[in-house]
């Protein structure tokens, strides 16, 4: 699952998602705009959740959070849980965190990402924010062969016609993500990553 909180700094509101969370079943979720004023792994609610810390103006921060109740697999039969220990972090900055978990013969990493968002005097802020981004998650995915990439993109397509034609205006930030995209060999979509012929 991948949610935009807009700040989990409310008083409850933590604790109130982990619980909308464990009733939906919800093993991974990948959380942007979290404020979190410290970087680390904790444990709270039913899930160990790793931070990326906010910036210096208290916005941004992303985290990636593991339910410690629901088992991640089977192996011989028996149900294999996420510890605490299994996790571990790659990379942090404020719009983005990079987490690796091994627990039994399950390995994964798991990114959260919030993208620049487009604006009109600046519209290369958001096309770097993606060329830079995209590498790294190619340079990740050379590395380890599970990889799932939980982003809010700060773009809506409407439909499988527009993204396949999101070429078209070069002034658009869809424009900027397929560019990039084109020049980075990969990507995602669907908070999995896939190639990029598998999308356009």
């Amino acid at each position: 699952v991948q949610y935009n909180a807009m700040t989990l700094l409310k008083n409850g509101y933590r604790k109130t998602l982990a619980g909308k969370f464990y009733q939906a079943k919800v093993m991974i979720a990948g959380i942007q705009e979290s404020r979190c004023k410290r970087a680390g792994v904790y444990t709270m609610h039913g899930y160990h959740i790793a931070a990326s810390v906010a910036n210096a103006k208290g916005s941004y921060g992303c985290e990636v959070w593991f339910s410690n109740k629901l088992p991640i697999g089977k192996y011989k039969g028996s149900p294999v849980g996420i510890r605490a220990k299994d996790i571990s972090i790659i990379h942090t900055a404020h719009r983005y965190i990079v987490v690796r978990v091994h627990s039994g013969p399950f390995s994964l990493v798991v990114i959260s990402a919030h993208a620049q968002h487009y604006e009109k005097k600046q519209p290369m802020l958001a096309k770097t924010w993606y060329c830079n981004f995209v590498c790294m998650v190619n340079c990740i995915m050379d590395k380890y062969p599970n990889v799932i990439v939980l982003v809010d993109g700060n773009v809506t397509f409407k439909n499988c016609q527009e993204l396949a034609a999101c070429s078209s205006s070069s002034s658009s930030i869809s424009s900027s993500i397929r560019d990039c995209m084109d020049s980075c060999n990969g990507s995602f979509t669907g908070g999995i990553c896939v190639k990029l012929d598998s999308i356009f």
